[in-house]
């Protein structure tokens, strides 16, 4: 909670800043998310990698992808933070692959699973909860809107 109100803080400054306008809003915001939760994987990597192969579908089948994405996270956060072209792709990006952290995560809560969310980077050790569902599919959405 403490990270994503942090995000939400950055949103909300910038906005002042710049004007408010939706779109550029959840640019920064998916930006912002990407971005810090990116660098929070990146300080212990090997912990996250064990943690998100304990719940995210594809990361249990492809263990290299487990380590990619952290990367993966900051070159969304930069592609969505400076507005690069190909929005589409980002978007797209996005949707497939919180997709698919999510329905490893919601079978972890269906199945009352003690899994550690990777999601602040191996370093922190938080259950995985509703709130993280929360996020995810906050960001699918805002995914999802800025195709349209």
């Amino acid at each position: 909670i403490t990270a994503f109100s942090a995000v939400l803080l950055w949103v909300t400054v910038r906005r002042i800043y710049l004007g408010w306008e939706i779109h550029q809003a959840m640019h920064d915001f998916m930006g912002g998310f990407f971005l810090l939760f990116g660098a929070l994987k990146v300080l212990n990597w090997k912990g996250f990698v064990e943690s998100y192969q304990g719940y995210d579908p594809l990361a249990k089948r492809i263990p290299l992808y487990a380590y990619l994405y952290p990367a993966l996270e900051i070159i969304l956060g930069l592609a969505y933070q400076f507005r690069w072209p190909q929005e589409i792709l980002w978007n797209t990006t996005t949707i497939v692959v919180i997709g698919i952290a999510t329905i490893g995560i919601v079978k972890v809560l269906y199945n009352k699973e003690e899994v550690k969310c990777a999601c602040l980077g191996g370093a922190f050790k938080i259950p995985i909860t509703r709130f993280t569902v929360f996020e995810n599919l906050l960001m699918i959405a805002m995914a999802i809107y800025m195709l349209s």
